[in-house]
């Protein structure tokens, strides 16, 4: 049995992952977040086949990982 401090661990290197996944697919397919906030959530969720509730949380988790700024008239990128 794992203890807590190994589930943990483990769910850190899998967030971690997914965030340098997610960074990748961001800068490999700027041109998908171009435009509204509302035209990008629904260019995600038609292309990916994916709830535009998730199409969101992608936008917001890319924001919280500081790589654009949520507006509701634009997504603005920002620089590393």
């Amino acid at each position: 049995m794992r203890s807590a401090a190994g589930i943990e661990e483990t769910r850190n290197e899998s967030r971690n992952f997914y965030d340098a996944l997610l960074e990748a697919f961001f800068k490999l397919n700027k041109d998908l977040f171009k435009g509204k906030r509302s035209e990008v959530v629904t260019r995600l969720s038609e292309k990916y086949n994916i709830t535009k509730a998730w199409a969101y949380e992608v936008l917001k988790r890319l924001e919280e990982m500081g790589l654009i700024r949520i507006e509701p008239e634009k997504i603005v990128f920002r620089r590393r």
